[in-house]
């Protein structure tokens, strides 16, 4: 999952593809050796090579979009507006109480894509990363008080109150599925993949 965009080059045993870093990269079918072709600080969506040495490239964000919620128990589910913007909201995780009703959201309404909170309609920046990560997969623990979240294709807990940032020990090359264990704010459940196997944590 860190591909974007795949395209082959005007030679058939070369494939580009977009990695998460907002890098160009290629890669010999072959010889299944990376060369690193073009990087740059905007995201890059779409490539299309239109001869040997000269690249079409798409950059920026292709839409601006808002959070909304479903709810299934309607005999007509209709869908509820949580956050509006002008901005590109993505990624959300949503916590209710009887008291209160919170809802964390990725967005670049800051000038860089930050965790942003909105309780009770009132909006609080989270985070403030300077090295633009891709952020995505966020959910709430039992209690509201902290978040899963893969950071930069690395799972961590963030605390909303103190704002700690803890990194999660992979407990596999790859893991998948990160999902917090039911009613709990302390276990979390993964699908880890060792040696080609895969096992859950």
């Amino acid at each position: 999952y860190i591909v974007n965009s795949i395209a082959w080059t005007k030679l058939d045993k070369e494939i580009s593809f977009i990695s998460y870093d907002n890098t160009i990269q290629l890669i010999n079918v072959k010889t299944k050796k990376l060369a690193k072709l073009y990087q740059h600080s905007t995201r890059i969506r779409e490539l299309l090579f239109i001869s040997g040495n000269e690249l079409l490239v798409d950059f920026g964000e292709p839409y601006t979009a808002n959070i909304r919620q479903i709810d299934l128990n309607q005999a007509e589910p209709k869908s509820q507006v949580l956050v509006s913007s002008a901005f590109k909201d993505h990624s959300a995780a949503y916590f209710k109480t009887a008291k209160n009703e919170k809802t964390a959201f990725v967005s670049n309404r800051s000038g860089s894509y930050q965790i942003w909170l909105k309780e009770n309609n009132a909006l609080t920046q989270l985070t403030h990363f300077e090295k633009k990560p891709y952020i995505t997969d966020m959910s709430f623990s039992a209690n509201g008080e902290n978040l899963l979240i893969n950071l930069a294709f690395n799972w961590h807990v963030l605390n909303i109150k103190t704002g700690n940032l803890i990194k999660l020990k992979r407990p596999g090359k790859i893991i998948r599925s990160t999902i917090w264990q039911c009613h709990s704010n302390d276990n979390i459940l993964t699908i880890a993949d060792n040696n080609g196997i895969l096992n859950l944590y």
